[in-house]
């Protein structure tokens, strides 16, 4: 992430002609005293995406590249982001620095830079905003999950267990024994039991002349894979065998939910 600290590399993001992107925003000046909201939004929507840096003070082209400077008055301007990043938001988020940069007579430009929060999403007045690219947006209520479940400050309030579910991935490996031995591995790389474990090839054509012979087909299906588990099958190659591209490999949860995947098979 990148945060400019310094006049000379505001003006090198001018004379570039930097491009806003997901970790960095221009803005021409700080909102007016009656929208303290819209700052709420902007810091919250960096919060929720990861961090970032807003730069207030660098006015941005229609294409959303820095234009040029635009200092404004400074007094209290630090302060009043902080402030409202402690109180305008569903719970206070501490902002990483404020680095107020002064050009002349009290005027300059401000750097927001707004951390990674492990409390995400942030609301703000009910509405979590993250960004959309170069924009802030409302994030959908799958983005909003995928928040819930992808950071620790959730789980840790609630005292919820953070788990990865049971899934069976499918691999071949060749056996030592020669060119015409093959071993898939089956393993449960979740953190739950995965049940009724089975699987099935897929080949180019419906009807295959000649197909694989396995040695250890009457092990399945596997009732119970504890996490970490591997199952092993070998397998013979019949010389001029048409071969299967992928597996599909089945198995319910402990609730019985059925799942299943489909992986590329290299010979």
């Amino acid at each position: 992430m990148y945060i400019p600290r310094t006049l000379d590399d505001l003006m090198l993001l001018v004379e570039e002609r930097a491009p806003e992107g997901l970790q960095l925003e221009f803005k021409r000046e700080l909102p007016a005293s009656g929208k303290n909201d819209d700052l709420a939004r902007d810091i919250a929507s960096f919060a929720n995406a990861g961090g970032g840096a807003i730069v207030y003070g660098v006015e941005e082209d229609p294409q959303g590249r820095a234009s040029r400077l635009v200092p404004f008055g400074l007094s209290g301007a630090p302060e009043r982001v902080n402030q409202v990043a402690q109180t305008l938001l569903d719970e206070g988020l501490p902002v990483d620095e404020i680095l107020a940069i002064e050009q002349n007579g009290g005027k300059g430009y401000l750097v927001v830079v707004v951390p990674p929060s492990s409390r995400a999403p942030h609301f703000q007045k009910g509405v979590a905003f993250g960004r959309a690219g170069a924009t802030t947006a409302p994030l959908s209520r799958r983005q909003i999950g995928e928040l819930f479940a992808k950071f620790p400050g959730f789980a840790e309030e609630f005292g919820l267990v953070n788990r990865r579910p049971g899934r069976v991935s499918a691999r071949l490996e060749q056996h030592q024994r020669g060119d015409s031995y093959h071993r898939l591995v089956l393993e449960n790389d979740g953190e739950d039991n995965v049940n009724e474990v089975d699987w099935r090839w897929t080949w180019p054509s419906e009807t295959p002349e000649h197909i694989p012979i396995s040695a250890s087909v009457d092990s399945f299906p596997i009732h119970l894979m504890p996490p970490g588990a591997e199952v092993h099958a070998l397998f013979i190659v019949t010389m001029g065998a048409s071969l299967p591209k992928e597996i599909v490999v089945s198995w319910q949860d402990d609730l019985g939910i059925d799942s299943s995947l489909t992986w590329p098979m290299s010979w």
